[in-house]
């Protein structure tokens, strides 16, 4: 009774490392392109493919032969057997020690060759939306002027507010920055085929996002200079303005 069932559990560990070894999902393809089937055994003489299912389950190839390279066993699936848009499923066998075991998995193919979920299409319409606004401030900073107002001769004759509004843009661009970046760090993660892309952005991000207090510290103290230097104008006008009524 013992050696039966330790020879159970001997199957049974062999079992779970074939199981083990089999690619679950083969990734995302492009439309239009080749596909190389592959699986991975260390002790099979053969592989074969019994069927590859199109994504509203009718069969598309059937009882195929993998080519053996090593461990590794592949088989090249043409993009004419291949052309609709979806997940496909894969079914074979193999002889794990002498064993015909079945094994499957999926792949996918969409018109990019990228595969992007829900959240990556979440976070892209975001971006589009917070690059539309990156854009309506940095036109607002070019528009809006950074001087006092000033008669034809070029003399001072008012304050303009609109330079202190440049000025908080300004900072408030800073911010929209890193929000852009954050987004993009996001899309590329949940999108892929630019995932790789997602270290480069995550480090721009992180850098720019340790230094955002001195951007604030610079912001406040151009801000406080501004006005400091109205102050001054504003005193003047008004040294003046008392000297001509003493004049009078």
């Amino acid at each position: 009774m013992d050696k039966k069932i330790f020879l159970i559990l001997i199957v049974g560990i062999f079992f779970i490392s074939f199981a083990s070894a089999q690619i679950q999902s083969l990734g995302t393809f492009k439309l239009g392109d080749d596909i190389n089937l592959i699986q991975t055994c260390d002790n099979c003489t053969f592989n074969n493919i019994t069927s590859v299912l199109y994504p509203n389950s009718t069969q598309t190839i059937s009882e195929f032969q993998m080519t053996k390279a090593g461990t590794i066993y592949n088989f090249t699936l043409s993009s004419d057997n291949a052309t609709e848009i979806g997940t496909y499923i894969v079914n074979g066998f193999g002889d794990l020690n002498g064993i015909n075991t079945v094994w499957n998995y999926n792949f996918e193919i969409t018109s990019s060759g990228f595969k992007v979920s829900n959240s990556g299409i979440i976070y892209s319409v975001l971006l589009i939306i917070i690059f539309f606004l990156d854009l309506l401030v940095f036109i607002f900073i070019f528009i809006l002027g950074n001087e006092n107002h000033k008669d034809g001769d070029g003399n001072f004759i008012g304050i303009s507010l609109k330079k202190y509004g440049r000025i908080v843009l300004i900072g408030i661009s800073y911010g929209l920055i890193l929000i852009t970046l954050n987004l993009m760090l996001s899309s590329a993660t949940n999108i892929s085929g630019i995932s790789q892309f997602a270290g480069i952005i995550g480090g721009i991000f992180l850098a720019m996002l340790s230094v955002a207090w001195i951007w604030t510290l610079c912001i406040i103290i151009w801000i406080a200079i501004v006005i400091w230097e109205d102050g001054k104008l504003i005193k003047e006008i008004r040294a003046r303005m008392e000297e001509i009524e003493n004049v009078v």
